[in-house]
Protein backbone atom coordinates (compact mmCIF):
# COMPACT_ATOMS: atom_id res chain seq x y z
CA UNK A 1 0.00 0.00 0.00
CA UNK A 2 2.63 2.31 -1.09
CA UNK A 3 1.76 6.00 -1.66
CA UNK A 4 -0.83 7.57 -0.17
CA UNK A 5 -1.55 5.19 2.60
CA UNK A 6 2.61 5.33 3.19
CA UNK A 7 5.48 7.06 2.92
CA UNK A 8 3.83 10.33 3.41
CA UNK A 9 5.64 13.46 4.14
CA UNK A 10 5.93 14.86 6.81
CA UNK A 11 4.52 13.74 9.69
CA UNK A 12 0.49 13.42 8.79
CA UNK A 13 0.33 9.88 7.52
CA UNK A 14 3.49 8.70 8.71
CA UNK A 15 2.58 10.05 12.26
CA UNK A 16 -1.01 7.20 11.66
CA UNK A 17 1.42 4.21 10.92
CA UNK A 18 3.54 4.25 13.98
CA UNK A 19 1.91 1.24 14.79
CA UNK A 20 3.18 -1.38 17.06
CA UNK A 21 2.91 -4.93 17.06
CA UNK A 22 2.02 -7.66 19.33
CA UNK A 23 1.95 -11.22 18.85
CA UNK A 24 2.47 -13.63 21.80
CA UNK A 25 6.23 -13.10 23.51
CA UNK A 26 7.45 -13.67 26.92
CA UNK A 27 9.55 -10.82 28.63
CA UNK A 28 12.44 -13.05 28.90
CA UNK A 29 12.42 -12.38 24.69
CA UNK A 30 12.98 -9.20 25.06
CA UNK A 31 16.46 -7.25 25.64
CA UNK A 32 16.80 -6.45 28.91
CA UNK A 33 19.36 -3.96 30.63
CA UNK A 34 20.28 -2.42 34.29
CA UNK A 35 19.78 -3.89 37.48
CA UNK A 36 16.44 -3.50 39.13
CA UNK A 37 14.59 -4.02 43.03
CA UNK A 38 14.11 -7.50 44.10
CA UNK A 39 10.42 -7.69 42.70
CA UNK A 40 10.77 -5.43 40.07
CA UNK A 41 10.98 -6.55 36.54
CA UNK A 42 14.19 -5.73 34.68
CA UNK A 43 14.47 -2.36 32.41
CA UNK A 44 14.26 -3.25 28.71
CA UNK A 45 15.87 -1.61 25.74
CA UNK A 46 14.40 -1.00 22.55
CA UNK A 47 16.67 -3.17 19.50
CA UNK A 48 18.92 -1.15 17.15
CA UNK A 49 18.81 -1.86 13.43
CA UNK A 50 22.17 -3.38 12.84
CA UNK A 51 22.69 -2.29 9.13
CA UNK A 52 23.96 -5.62 5.99
CA UNK A 53 26.11 -5.65 3.34
CA UNK A 54 24.19 -5.87 0.52
CA UNK A 55 26.94 -6.06 -2.33
CA UNK A 56 26.83 -9.04 -4.57
CA UNK A 57 23.38 -9.83 -3.19
CA UNK A 58 19.76 -9.82 -5.44
CA UNK A 59 17.97 -7.08 -4.48
CA UNK A 60 13.92 -8.18 -4.40
CA UNK A 61 11.68 -5.53 -4.30
CA UNK A 62 8.31 -6.25 -2.90
CA UNK A 63 5.13 -4.73 -1.66
CA UNK A 64 1.72 -5.68 0.17
CA UNK A 65 -1.82 -4.73 -0.13
CA UNK A 66 -3.76 -5.17 3.08
CA UNK A 67 -7.20 -5.42 4.60
CA UNK A 68 -6.64 -1.83 6.30
CA UNK A 69 -3.31 -0.41 8.32
CA UNK A 70 -3.79 -1.93 11.16
CA UNK A 71 -0.94 -4.44 12.80
CA UNK A 72 -3.91 -7.68 12.70
CA UNK A 73 -4.72 -6.72 9.24
CA UNK A 74 -4.47 -9.59 6.67
CA UNK A 75 -2.79 -9.60 3.23
CA UNK A 76 -4.57 -9.12 -0.14
CA UNK A 77 -2.46 -8.89 -2.44
CA UNK A 78 1.74 -9.60 -2.10
CA UNK A 79 4.05 -8.75 -5.21
CA UNK A 80 7.86 -8.65 -5.73
CA UNK A 81 10.24 -7.90 -9.07
CA UNK A 82 13.76 -8.82 -9.32
CA UNK A 83 15.07 -7.41 -12.40
CA UNK A 84 12.31 -8.75 -15.11
CA UNK A 85 10.94 -11.50 -12.99
CA UNK A 86 8.13 -10.53 -11.21
CA UNK A 87 5.99 -12.39 -8.71
CA UNK A 88 2.02 -11.37 -7.65
CA UNK A 89 -0.84 -13.33 -6.24
CA UNK A 90 -4.27 -11.62 -4.54
CA UNK A 91 -4.33 -13.13 -1.32
CA UNK A 92 -7.70 -14.40 0.18
CA UNK A 93 -8.05 -12.66 3.85
CA UNK A 94 -9.86 -14.04 6.39
CA UNK A 95 -11.59 -10.65 7.52
CA UNK A 96 -13.02 -8.17 6.35
CA UNK A 97 -11.25 -5.46 3.97
CA UNK A 98 -12.12 -2.25 5.38
CA UNK A 99 -13.80 0.36 3.41
CA UNK A 100 -10.68 2.71 2.81
CA UNK A 101 -8.60 0.00 1.72
CA UNK A 102 -11.27 -1.10 -0.56
CA UNK A 103 -11.37 2.54 -2.34
CA UNK A 104 -7.37 2.63 -2.41
CA UNK A 105 -6.47 -0.62 -3.70
CA UNK A 106 -9.59 -1.29 -5.52
CA UNK A 107 -9.47 -4.83 -4.28
CA UNK A 108 -13.03 -6.47 -2.79
CA UNK A 109 -14.13 -9.49 -1.82
CA UNK A 110 -16.97 -11.39 -3.20
CA UNK A 111 -18.56 -14.22 -0.42
CA UNK A 112 -15.36 -16.21 1.09
CA UNK A 113 -14.49 -17.54 -2.09
CA UNK A 114 -13.79 -14.73 -4.67
CA UNK A 115 -11.86 -11.60 -5.03
CA UNK A 116 -12.32 -8.75 -7.48
CA UNK A 117 -9.66 -6.18 -8.58
CA UNK A 118 -11.33 -2.88 -9.84
CA UNK A 119 -14.09 -4.85 -10.59
CA UNK A 120 -12.69 -7.49 -12.54
CA UNK A 121 -12.57 -10.95 -10.86
CA UNK A 122 -8.89 -12.34 -10.08
CA UNK A 123 -7.57 -15.50 -9.06
CA UNK A 124 -6.66 -15.97 -5.32
CA UNK A 125 -5.38 -18.36 -3.30
CA UNK A 126 -4.66 -19.13 0.57
CA UNK A 127 -2.51 -16.89 2.68
CA UNK A 128 -0.22 -19.85 2.83
CA UNK A 129 0.06 -20.74 -0.79
CA UNK A 130 0.95 -17.64 -1.36
CA UNK A 131 3.56 -17.24 1.41
CA UNK A 132 4.96 -20.44 0.10
CA UNK A 133 4.85 -19.79 -3.71
CA UNK A 134 6.56 -16.55 -2.43
CA UNK A 135 9.69 -17.94 -1.07
CA UNK A 136 9.75 -20.51 -4.15
CA UNK A 137 10.01 -17.44 -6.03
CA UNK A 138 12.60 -16.04 -3.44
CA UNK A 139 14.79 -19.63 -4.10
CA UNK A 140 17.56 -20.66 -2.16
CA UNK A 141 19.88 -17.76 -2.48
CA UNK A 142 19.87 -14.75 0.14
CA UNK A 143 17.79 -12.01 -0.69
CA UNK A 144 18.11 -8.54 -0.18
CA UNK A 145 13.92 -7.38 0.34
CA UNK A 146 13.38 -3.75 -0.77
CA UNK A 147 10.39 -1.87 -0.16
CA UNK A 148 8.85 1.58 0.84
CA UNK A 149 8.18 1.78 4.32
CA UNK A 150 8.78 -1.60 5.16
CA UNK A 151 10.29 -1.26 8.41
CA UNK A 152 7.10 -0.10 9.71
CA UNK A 153 4.38 -1.33 7.39
CA UNK A 154 5.32 -4.45 5.53
CA UNK A 155 7.69 -6.25 7.67
CA UNK A 156 5.73 -6.61 10.69
CA UNK A 157 2.61 -7.87 8.48
CA UNK A 158 5.12 -10.10 7.04
CA UNK A 159 6.08 -11.47 9.81
CA UNK A 160 2.39 -12.45 11.43
CA UNK A 161 1.34 -14.80 8.92
CA UNK A 162 4.98 -16.23 8.57
CA UNK A 163 4.89 -17.23 11.95
CA UNK A 164 1.47 -18.82 11.98
CA UNK A 165 2.45 -20.58 9.35
CA UNK A 166 5.25 -22.37 10.55
CA UNK A 167 7.20 -20.80 7.40
CA UNK A 168 9.58 -18.41 9.17
CA UNK A 169 12.48 -20.79 9.42
CA UNK A 170 11.93 -21.37 4.80
CA UNK A 171 12.17 -17.12 4.84
CA UNK A 172 14.99 -16.94 6.73
CA UNK A 173 17.15 -19.17 4.86
CA UNK A 174 16.13 -17.16 1.78
CA UNK A 175 16.19 -13.45 2.61
CA UNK A 176 19.99 -11.47 4.13
CA UNK A 177 18.41 -8.78 5.07
CA UNK A 178 15.84 -5.92 4.13
CA UNK A 179 16.10 -1.93 3.08
CA UNK A 180 13.67 0.88 3.36
CA UNK A 181 13.34 2.93 0.57
CA UNK A 182 11.35 5.83 2.87
CA UNK A 183 14.15 6.49 4.77
CA UNK A 184 16.33 5.88 1.88
CA UNK A 185 15.19 8.65 -0.24
CA UNK A 186 14.40 10.98 2.61
CA UNK A 187 18.24 10.72 2.98
CA UNK A 188 19.19 10.94 -0.94
CA UNK A 189 16.46 13.80 -1.86
CA UNK A 190 16.68 15.61 0.79
CA UNK A 191 14.61 18.59 -1.35
CA UNK A 192 11.57 17.20 -2.10
CA UNK A 193 8.65 18.00 -0.55
CA UNK A 194 6.77 14.14 -0.20
CA UNK A 195 8.71 11.02 -0.44
CA UNK A 196 5.31 9.01 -1.31
CA UNK A 197 5.92 6.51 -4.08
CA UNK A 198 3.84 8.08 -6.48
CA UNK A 199 5.70 11.72 -5.79
CA UNK A 200 8.84 9.67 -6.39
CA UNK A 201 8.23 8.47 -9.17
CA UNK A 202 6.59 12.04 -10.55
CA UNK A 203 9.78 13.63 -9.66
CA UNK A 204 12.21 11.17 -11.81
CA UNK A 205 9.88 10.54 -14.37
CA UNK A 206 7.49 13.44 -14.92
CA UNK A 207 4.62 10.87 -14.82
CA UNK A 208 1.83 8.82 -13.13
CA UNK A 209 1.94 5.20 -12.14
CA UNK A 210 -1.09 3.03 -11.36
CA UNK A 211 -0.57 3.15 -7.80
CA UNK A 212 -1.93 0.63 -4.70
CA UNK A 213 -1.32 -2.22 -6.92
CA UNK A 214 1.39 -4.32 -5.48
CA UNK A 215 2.91 -5.93 -8.71
CA UNK A 216 2.90 -1.77 -10.37
CA UNK A 217 3.98 -0.55 -6.63
CA UNK A 218 7.14 -2.99 -7.20
CA UNK A 219 7.95 -2.42 -10.54
CA UNK A 220 7.62 1.55 -10.18
CA UNK A 221 10.05 0.85 -7.14
CA UNK A 222 13.12 -0.86 -8.61
CA UNK A 223 12.42 1.93 -11.77
CA UNK A 224 12.85 4.62 -9.05
CA UNK A 225 16.38 3.31 -7.73
CA UNK A 226 17.50 2.61 -11.12
CA UNK A 227 16.65 6.09 -11.94
CA UNK A 228 18.05 7.88 -8.80
CA UNK A 229 21.31 5.70 -9.20
CA UNK A 230 21.74 5.25 -5.03
CA UNK A 231 24.65 3.76 -4.55
CA UNK A 232 24.69 0.79 -2.49
CA UNK A 233 26.62 1.83 0.25
CA UNK A 234 23.80 4.51 0.91
CA UNK A 235 21.23 1.83 0.42
CA UNK A 236 23.07 -0.09 3.63
CA UNK A 237 22.68 2.19 5.75
CA UNK A 238 18.90 1.94 5.79
CA UNK A 239 19.45 -1.56 5.91
CA UNK A 240 18.17 -4.08 8.53
CA UNK A 241 18.29 -7.86 9.62
CA UNK A 242 15.55 -9.85 9.91
CA UNK A 243 16.80 -10.39 13.77
CA UNK A 244 15.73 -6.99 13.93
CA UNK A 245 12.55 -7.18 12.81
CA UNK A 246 11.61 -10.26 14.97
CA UNK A 247 13.42 -8.27 18.17
CA UNK A 248 11.14 -4.96 17.60
CA UNK A 249 8.17 -7.23 17.17
CA UNK A 250 8.29 -8.68 20.61
CA UNK A 251 9.65 -5.25 22.10
CA UNK A 252 6.70 -3.97 20.79
CA UNK A 253 4.15 -6.56 21.73
CA UNK A 254 5.47 -6.26 25.21
CA UNK A 255 4.93 -2.24 25.10
CA UNK A 256 1.93 -2.77 24.22
CA UNK A 257 0.95 -4.86 26.55
CA UNK A 258 2.30 -2.62 29.02
CA UNK A 259 1.11 0.65 28.16
CA UNK A 260 -2.41 -0.66 28.80
CA UNK A 261 -1.79 -0.19 32.88
CA UNK A 262 -0.49 3.48 32.08
CA UNK A 263 -3.37 4.79 30.58
CA UNK A 264 -5.80 5.70 33.44
CA UNK A 265 -3.06 8.01 34.47
CA UNK A 266 -2.99 9.92 30.76
CA UNK A 267 -6.49 10.03 31.02
CA UNK A 268 -6.71 12.20 33.54
CA UNK A 269 -3.88 14.01 32.66
CA UNK A 270 -1.57 12.98 35.51
CA UNK A 271 1.21 12.08 33.04
CA UNK A 272 1.86 13.07 29.58
CA UNK A 273 1.48 10.48 26.62
CA UNK A 274 4.78 10.44 26.20
CA UNK A 275 6.05 9.40 29.34
CA UNK A 276 3.70 6.70 29.81
CA UNK A 277 5.02 5.33 26.46
CA UNK A 278 8.12 5.93 27.79
CA UNK A 279 7.59 3.99 30.94
CA UNK A 280 6.00 0.99 29.12
CA UNK A 281 8.30 0.78 26.62
CA UNK A 282 11.66 0.59 29.33
CA UNK A 283 9.37 -2.71 30.63
CA UNK A 284 7.70 -0.95 33.85
CA UNK A 285 4.37 -2.38 34.95
CA UNK A 286 2.17 0.19 36.60
CA UNK A 287 1.55 -2.43 38.77
CA UNK A 288 5.02 -2.07 40.21
CA UNK A 289 4.95 1.33 40.88
CA UNK A 290 1.63 0.74 42.78
CA UNK A 291 3.17 -2.04 45.27
CA UNK A 292 6.26 0.56 45.36
CA UNK A 293 4.23 3.26 46.70
CA UNK A 294 2.60 1.19 49.12
CA UNK A 295 5.57 -0.10 50.29
CA UNK A 296 8.20 3.13 50.37
CA UNK A 297 5.77 5.79 49.53
CA UNK A 298 6.85 8.62 47.16
CA UNK A 299 10.54 8.26 47.96
CA UNK A 300 9.82 4.37 46.54
CA UNK A 301 7.97 5.62 42.88
CA UNK A 302 11.06 8.07 42.47
CA UNK A 303 13.95 5.25 43.22
CA UNK A 304 12.21 2.91 40.58
CA UNK A 305 11.77 6.00 38.03
CA UNK A 306 15.35 7.03 38.77
CA UNK A 307 17.00 3.69 38.24
CA UNK A 308 19.75 3.83 36.10
CA UNK A 309 20.64 1.59 33.00
CA UNK A 310 23.24 0.05 31.27
CA UNK A 311 23.72 3.54 29.09
CA UNK A 312 23.65 5.29 32.59
CA UNK A 313 19.87 7.04 31.81
CA UNK A 314 16.96 7.00 34.16
CA UNK A 315 15.00 4.12 33.37
CA UNK A 316 11.63 6.34 33.05
CA UNK A 317 12.66 10.26 34.01
CA UNK A 318 13.94 12.62 36.73
CA UNK A 319 11.06 15.20 36.21
CA UNK A 320 9.27 15.76 39.71
CA UNK A 321 6.43 16.94 37.24
CA UNK A 322 5.64 13.37 36.23
CA UNK A 323 6.93 12.01 39.82
CA UNK A 324 4.29 14.56 41.37
CA UNK A 325 1.34 13.17 39.07
CA UNK A 326 1.88 9.83 39.45
CA UNK A 327 2.14 9.91 43.20
CA UNK A 328 -1.36 12.52 42.84
CA UNK A 329 -2.62 9.28 41.09
CA UNK A 330 -1.83 6.62 42.88
CA UNK A 331 -3.03 8.82 46.48
CA UNK A 332 -6.26 9.54 45.09
CA UNK A 333 -7.07 5.93 44.36
CA UNK A 334 -5.53 4.56 46.97
CA UNK A 335 -9.00 5.80 48.83
CA UNK A 336 -10.50 3.31 46.87
CA UNK A 337 -10.39 -0.44 45.37
CA UNK A 338 -7.83 -0.91 43.07
CA UNK A 339 -8.92 -0.86 39.82
CA UNK A 340 -7.05 -3.17 37.35
CA UNK A 341 -6.01 -2.77 33.66
CA UNK A 342 -8.87 -4.48 31.09
CA UNK A 343 -8.48 -8.55 30.96
CA UNK A 344 -9.26 -8.45 26.85
CA UNK A 345 -6.62 -10.52 25.79
CA UNK A 346 -5.70 -9.22 22.22
CA UNK A 347 -3.88 -11.95 19.94
CA UNK A 348 -3.84 -11.28 16.12
CA UNK A 349 -5.61 -8.12 15.69
CA UNK A 350 -3.51 -5.43 17.14
CA UNK A 351 -4.51 -1.46 17.17
CA UNK A 352 -2.47 1.32 17.33
CA UNK A 353 -0.03 0.94 20.40
CA UNK A 354 0.63 4.97 21.38
CA UNK A 355 -1.32 6.38 24.04
CA UNK A 356 -3.55 8.90 22.05
CA UNK A 357 -4.68 6.13 19.90
CA UNK A 358 -5.73 4.23 23.01
CA UNK A 359 -7.56 6.85 24.98
CA UNK A 360 -9.67 7.71 21.30
CA UNK A 361 -10.22 4.16 20.78
CA UNK A 362 -11.73 3.56 24.43
CA UNK A 363 -13.32 7.16 24.41
CA UNK A 364 -11.18 8.71 27.65
CA UNK A 365 -12.44 12.48 28.21
CA UNK A 366 -9.42 14.53 28.24
CA UNK A 367 -9.87 16.16 31.80
CA UNK A 368 -7.43 17.84 33.57
CA UNK A 369 -7.08 15.66 36.81
CA UNK A 370 -7.21 17.32 40.50
CA UNK A 371 -7.03 16.20 44.18
CA UNK A 372 -10.61 15.21 44.54
CA UNK A 373 -10.53 12.91 41.57
CA UNK A 374 -11.52 9.39 42.01
CA UNK A 375 -10.55 5.73 40.60
CA UNK A 376 -13.57 5.41 38.97
CA UNK A 377 -13.69 9.03 37.21
CA UNK A 378 -9.93 8.94 36.09
CA UNK A 379 -10.23 5.14 34.76
CA UNK A 380 -12.37 4.78 31.55
CA UNK A 381 -10.50 1.70 30.07
CA UNK A 382 -12.76 -1.34 30.62
CA UNK A 383 -12.60 -4.63 28.53
CA UNK A 384 -15.91 -3.56 27.34
CA UNK A 385 -15.15 -0.15 26.46
CA UNK A 386 -12.16 -0.93 24.45
CA UNK A 387 -14.47 -3.49 22.76
CA UNK A 388 -16.85 -0.75 21.14
CA UNK A 389 -13.65 0.35 18.70
CA UNK A 390 -13.26 -1.55 15.64
CA UNK A 391 -9.57 -0.57 16.45
CA UNK A 392 -9.77 -3.30 19.38
CA UNK A 393 -11.43 -6.41 17.93
CA UNK A 394 -11.48 -8.91 20.86
CA UNK A 395 -11.26 -12.20 18.51
CA UNK A 396 -8.57 -13.78 17.47
CA UNK A 397 -8.10 -14.00 13.99
CA UNK A 398 -6.40 -17.55 12.88
CA UNK A 399 -4.48 -16.84 9.32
Amino acid sequence: MAGATRGAAGGDMDGLLQQLDELRVSPADVQSSGASRAGSSPSVKRPEAQPVDISGRHLVYFDLETTGLGLGCHITQIAAIRGNDTFSRFVLPKIPIDGKAQEITGITCQGNASMCHHGKRVECVSVTQALQEFLEFLGTGKQVLIGHNIKIFDCPRLLNPLRACDLIGRFQQAVHGFVDTLPLFRDFEKSLTSYRLSALYQHYFNREFNAHDAREDVKALQDIVSAAKVPLDKMSQHSFTLTYVTDLHDFNKQKWRLLKGWIPLVDGSFITEGMAEKAAGSGLKFEEVRRVFQQDGREGVKRTLLLRTDDGKPRVTHVNKTLDGICQYLESTQMTATISPPTTTYTNNYPHTTASSLRTAASFPRTRATSTRTAASSTRTTASSLGKSASFPRTTTNF
